[in-house]
């Protein structure tokens, strides 16, 4: 690892998060969806779409690869998240904000900008996180969602056996 600065922001993010958290919930009535919480993790999104344009063309891939490096980059994290917290994650649900969606859009005018009109690395960095920011912020209060099916009941029954084994698997997690 030739370059420490990421895993130092991540580490110092993750120990405060960890001890600040608890006092922000209790004492401040904070919750997960908290405008502030909402507003940050789109800035971080935005700036994990810009990190996963770049290095999709750094390693000189096919410039319809700067935009899927963009959308893993910046939406596996908080998959890995709500995983790993015995949720649904946010990105895979229609009836969620598009989460995904704001990266996509990101990335494809990152790529744009890179490609078609040969623009700087720097400055097409800059427009794909405002493009990726004001996107995910514009989702918050818009009930506009992606094409889905709708969910049968029989679906929906099997969803519910699913949460329910989902639910069983919380006493590996949890120390009685």
């Amino acid at each position: 690892m030739k370059d420490t600065i990421y895993f130092k922001i991540c580490s110092i993010t993750a120990f405060l998060t960890f001890c600040v958290w608890p006092h922000l919930e209790t004492k401040m009535s904070w919750s997960d969806s908290a405008t502030i919480v909402c507003i940050a993790d789109a800035f971080g999104l935005a700036a994990f779409a810009v990190m996963g344009a770049q290095k999709g063309s750094e390693y000189n891939l096919p410039p319809l690869m700067w935009v899927l490096t963009a959308v893993i980059t910046s939406t596996f994290g908080g998959i890995t998240r709500d995983i790993l917290c015995l949720q649904q994650p946010r990105v895979m649900y229609p009836y969620r904000t598009m989460y995904a969606t704001a990266p996509l859009l990101g990335g494809t005018v990152y790529m744009l900008m890179v490609v078609m009109l040969e623009t700087s690395i720097e400055h097409a960095s800059l427009v794909c996180f405002a493009v990726t920011l004001i996107s995910r912020i514009m989702s918050f209060n818009n009930h506009s969602r992606l094409p889905h099916w709708n969910v049968s009941n029989e679906s929906s029954e099997s969803a519910q056996k699913s949460n329910a084994s989902v639910a069983n698997l919380e006493g590996i997690f949890t120390t009685r």
